[in-house]
């Protein structure tokens, strides 16, 4: 019999901000711990909140076999790694001057009005058991997303300003803000061609939507996916590359390895490779039933039986040029907030955008009006993808500008 615990810890700092000012402060530790017992097939599982006596917590994982819950694969095993992520997240006092200091360098601002949350998070999480199994992980890192209101605004909020990473530069993120703030005051018209350069974040899930749903294993084995036939089929740019992933280098707070103790290698998997389609994400139970490459996306509650439930951090891999030189002197439209949009089941895509900013390649021009922009997945990253950039948002994160051309019309 295969005993294995499962450990998250989470400390939070939330500062609430109210009319640009720290409002409030509310600390939470919160420690949740999973029990695994395999045996013959089946597994069973059993969870508690905080303190716990864990023969007692085995033994109720124990009895939870008699559920009948199948689990064939093998737990994984003889592996010790261990991670710890440098932070310059200050704490306590330090944590709130700094958080001061930002505000203060915000209001100078004065037409505008700044809240919502600033996070600092700590998390732990381990996964062990007594077959020589030993993941551990561990960070601190700050995520927000200010909400920003103009105040001659009727809206509730009209744009963010948002920051995700270990390594806070006050001074960059002032720098982001205002270049933000100036081009949102200065309102541009959309340059004339229907057809545009459009830059997004190589991190933005939305436009990764189809890729979500449709390299989901199970759906891409049982012939629902529109990538099903197209295994080692080269359908997409050799410029574009797609990983899952788990790597600190990607700036993705998560831990380098999945709820069942898959550690995939340099902590990524290609699932396009240059264009290519190798393999869509799967579990351990997926890619054993479809004879599938196992790519480490098991997840699940922490008292839960692990599975293929829930979506992949994806990343675009990044190219030599930057942004100014896959622009190549065009201007291109930068997409900030766009609600309201999807991709339908054969790919085609499209939304309206509510902001969008004029983009040089180095800076925001200028405020756009609202658009509609659209396209299709194998032309988004097939014959219209320009790249990513190998230069970075902001030095502090590691979010990069991925551009393709689309149509772009006013609404």
């Amino acid at each position: 019999m295969i005993r294995e615990k499962y450990t998250r810890r989470v400390k939070e700092t939330s500062i609430n901000i109210v009319q640009s000012r720290i409002e409030s402060i509310r600390e939470k530790d919160i420690t949740k711990t999973g029990f695994r017992v395999y045996k013959e097939g089946k597994i069973g599982v059993a969870g508690a909140l905080g303190k716990y006596d864990e023969s007692e917590m085995f033994s109720k994982a124990e009895k939870s076999l008699s559920l009948n819950i199948a689990y064939e694969n093998d737990p994984s095993c003889n592996m010790n790694e261990s991670m710890e992520l440098n932070s310059n997240i200050p704490k306590g006092k330090e944590l709130i001057n700094e958080i001061e200091c930002l505000l203060e360098e915000l209001r100078k601002n004065d037409d505008f009005i700044f809240s919502n949350k600033i996070n600092v998070i700590e998390e732990e999480v381990i996964l062990e058991n007594n077959e020589n199994l030993n993941l551990k992980y561990k960070t601190r890192y700050m995520s927000c997303d200010i909400g920003v209101k103009e105040k001659s605004s009727k809206n509730i909020m009209d744009l963010f300003l948002p920051y995700e990473g270990r390594n806070f530069n006050r001074d960059e993120f002032i720098k982001y803000a205002n270049n933000l703030l100036n081009a949102y005051r200065n309102k541009v018209e959309l340059p004339e061609n229907n057809k545009l350069p459009v830059a997004f974040l190589n991190a933005d899930m939305s436009m990764f939507i189809m890729f979500l749903r449709d390299l989901q294993g199970r759906k891409f084995a049982s012939g629902a996916s529109i990538f099903s036939e197209l295994m080692n089929e080269k359908k997409f740019s050799s410029d574009f590359t797609l990983y899952q992933t788990s790597n600190p280098e990607d700036d993705i707070n998560s831990k380098f390895f999945d709820d069942e103790g898959v550690v995939n290698s340099n902590y990524r998997y290609h699932l396009i490779d240059n264009g290519v389609i190798k393999a869509p994400f799967t579990d351990k139970t997926v890619a054993k039933m479809y004879n599938l490459p196992l790519t480490g996306t098991g997840a699940g509650e922490y008292d839960g039986v692990p599975g293929l439930k829930g979506w992949p951090n994806l990343i675009a891999k990044s190219g030599a040029k930057t942004a100014k030189e896959l622009l190549n002197g065009e201007m291109a439209v930068f997409v900030f907030i766009a609600s309201g949009g999807d991709f339908t089941p054969d790919g085609g895509f499209g939304t309206p955008v509510q902001v969008a900013f004029l983009f040089d390649g180095e800076k925001f021009v200028g405020r756009l009006p609202e658009l509609q922009i659209s396209s299709h997945v194998f032309n988004m990253f097939g014959e219209d993808f320009r790249g990513v950039s190998c230069d970075k948002v902001m030095s502090s994160m590691n979010m990069k500008y991925m551009i393709m051309d689309m149509d772009v019309k006013k609404l």
